[in-house]
């Protein structure tokens, strides 16, 4: 490829999620997840940043692109998928196909629960810790509810154990050594502050 059809090439709009949850919005002008990284060009007067050269380890995922679902939901081919990442979050939707995989990442389009909507997401293996293809959202067994005397799938919201059980995983991450002090403090804070 010579020079002049290089600078002809559309760079591709991209939404980066990095690990800590920082999102930046840019532009990619070679997007190839067989590379340990790619070069972000962040619009103009947007920050002091101009370009920067981002490992794809920092990165939690990458949004490609966002579209209304149009199609007519085929239950023989939508798998429901829950996306777990290492530091607890959760992506749920619809897979239609296997994610393609590339040598630092993956990519997929993943369909929302609701139907409505397909997100094309490139997802670094350093972030993820498995994709699974589940028959429930919510694997748990049913609860006896005492107070109708029935069985239940259905959970009260939990927002309080929700919080708590955040602060236990960011203790296992850092028991473990995947996240410094200062990443579990910063962390463990932000958690207190949403109590």
């Amino acid at each position: 490829m010579s020079a002049g059809q290089a600078t002809t090439l559309q760079a591709t709009p991209v939404v980066i999620r990095f690990r800590d949850n920082e999102i930046l919005e840019g532009s990619v002008p070679k997007l190839d997840f067989d590379l340990a990284d790619l070069t972000l060009r962040v619009p103009d007067g947007s920050s002091n940043n101009r370009t920067m050269i981002v490992p794809l380890a920092a990165i939690k995922s990458v949004l490609l692109d966002r579209c209304p679902f149009t199609a007519e939901p085929d239950g023989t081919s939508l798998r429901k998928a829950a996306i777990r990442f290492w530091d607890g979050d959760v992506l749920k939707g619809y897979l239609g196909a296997d994610p393609l995989r590339h040598r630092h990442a993956m990519s997929l389009h993943l369909v929302s629960p609701a139907l409505d909507e397909v997100e094309v997401l490139a997802i670094p293996y350093t972030a993820v810790k498995a994709i699974f293809f589940v028959k429930a959202w919510d694997g748990r067994p049913p609860v006896f509810m005492r107070e109708t005397g029935h069985w239940t799938l259905n959970r009260a919201d939990t927002p309080l154990l929700d919080l708590l059980g955040e602060i236990r995983s960011l203790t296992n991450l850092r028991t473990r050594g995947e996240i410094t002090i200062a990443e579990f403090e910063r962390r463990r804070q932000q958690v207190l502050d949403r109590i």
